[in-house]
């Protein structure tokens, strides 16, 4: 750095050379600060960022996988809940007379076994 001094006493020149140089040095060092300031902020922001974007992201999944999960479980409970209310049916009808027991095994597509350990 060279520093201008018009000053005319040897010890006034030194000493306005040595502040000038200082203050240069505090200045560097100022900017250097606030370089780490604007730093950390942005990683502060980006964090800041994931973290919402990561907590929205599990939000979303578990209302799609709640959705998703309850229509599926509705309409295997359907499936179930209507076999087994057409199996009671059958058996209903074998006990009243109304079928016999090989016609109401083939209906709900078992053995006669297999219907038979219903009645």
């Amino acid at each position: 750095m060279n520093v201008k001094n018009n000053a005319n006493i040897p010890e006034v020149k030194d000493t306005a050379v040595k502040i000038t140089y200082f203050s240069a040095d505090e200045m560097l060092r100022f900017k250097m600060i606030q370089k780490e300031i604007w730093e950390l902020d942005q990683k502060c922001f980006i964090e800041d960022a994931r973290k919402e974007g990561l907590a929205q992201g599990r939000e979303e999944g578990f209302k799609e996988g709640f959705k998703e999960g309850f229509e599926e479980g509705f309409k295997e409970g359907f499936k179930k809940g209507f076999k087994e209310g057409r199996l009671k049916a059958l058996v209903s009808l074998v006990k009243d007379g109304k079928i016999t027991v090989s016609k109401a095994s083939e209906n709900a597509k078992m053995t006669e076994e297999e219907f038979r350990k219903l009645l």
